[in-house]
């Protein structure tokens, strides 16, 4: 059953709490658009919050991470990229969910909304981001959409298909590295079907890395959980950074789980849409390597992406 109700999270934070049998998912008003917690019902969150950010977003004239699912714009840019979002939003119900925008200032010329769909009947949200070109000028832009993971956990991003080497002589896919990317970095866990980076409170060194190919899902499992993402990717588009709609990065703090739309050059008044799914998955266990992936939590994914279209 879908419930709706307005909560103050954390005893700091005035939000909207949106709950169905499986899920519940947590909007901040105070800034955003920004969802502070999606976790199974009653269990942790999978989002990481800064918490000192958490209490004084209110009086800082500067980008303030502070967590959870935020939605950006690509490419990234020092100017233009870490733009303040530290105001109130409008939230707008509808049926099983939420709208929630915030509009085109001073600061930045994109007018930007998330639409939040929770199913009746599984684990699943539905994702429509939206972002409209409210400025004077055209800009080559892709949406671009991040959520922040609590620490401790293991981000997955699977390979493209893979096969033999007498029946697959052509590549299918390419891995993005970041200049600060270290290969050697303990925190990697290579897999033939997978990659997988382990997030470690105890190392501050940041990683990043990116997928040009096709892939249907990224996810990351902690608290015996998966919070699973999956888009669709538009063939021979163009995507930022060397083709990569898919991206990785973490460090001592949090693991940020990561899709992105084609790049398209937004007129203005023109608008952008970016669907994500994302599925949670319920006892997970630890280790996680590419049998368990294969042989438990793929067909797990499959199974509830499945029923949901059927």
């Amino acid at each position: 059953m879908f419930k709706s109700q307005e909560i103050t999270y954390r005893d700091v934070l005035k939000s909207v709490q949106l709950s169905n049998n499986f899920v519940d998912v947590i909007i901040a008003k105070e800034f955003g658009p920004r969802i502070v917690h999606f976790g199974l019902r009653g269990q942790p969150n999978m989002f990481s919050l800064n918490e000192e950010q958490l209490h004084t977003f209110r009086e800082s004239k500067q980008y303030q991470i502070v967590g959870g699912h935020r939605l950006w714009t690509a490419p990234e840019d020092l100017k233009s990229t870490y733009l303040p979002d530290n105001f109130p939003v409008t939230i707008e119900p509808i049926a099983n969910g939420a709208i929630v925008s915030q509009p085109a200032g001073e600061i930045t010329p994109f007018y930007k909304a998330m639409q939040i769909e929770l199913s009746e009947k599984y684990p699943l949200v539905t994702m429509t981001h939206t972002i409209r070109n409210d400025g004077m000028w055209s800009i080559k832009m892709a949406p671009w959409a991040l959520s922040v993971m609590a620490p401790g956990g293991l981000g997955i991003m699977p390979l493209p298909p893979r096969g033999s080497h007498s029946e697959n002589l052509l590549p299918n896919g390419g891995l993005v590295f970041w200049p600060y990317t270290n290969f050697a970095d303990p925190r990697w866990r290579w897999g033939f079907e997978n990659i997988c980076v382990q997030q470690e409170p105890s190392m501050e060194i940041p990683l990043k890395f990116g997928m040009a190919a096709n892939i249907d899902w990224i996810g990351y499992a902690n608290h015996n959980a998966l919070f699973v993402k999956k888009t669709s990717f538009k063939e021979g588009a163009e995507y930022p950074d060397r083709g990569t709609p898919y991206q990785i990065f973490l460090n001592h703090r949090i693991l940020e789980v990561e899709s992105m739309g084609p790049l398209t050059v937004l007129e203005p008044g023109q608008t952008v849409i970016h669907t994500e799914t994302w599925a949670l998955l319920e006892n997970v266990e630890f280790p996680i390597n590419d049998t368990v992936i294969k042989e438990d939590l793929q067909p797990r994914i499959e199974q509830v992406f499945n029923q949901s279209a059927a």
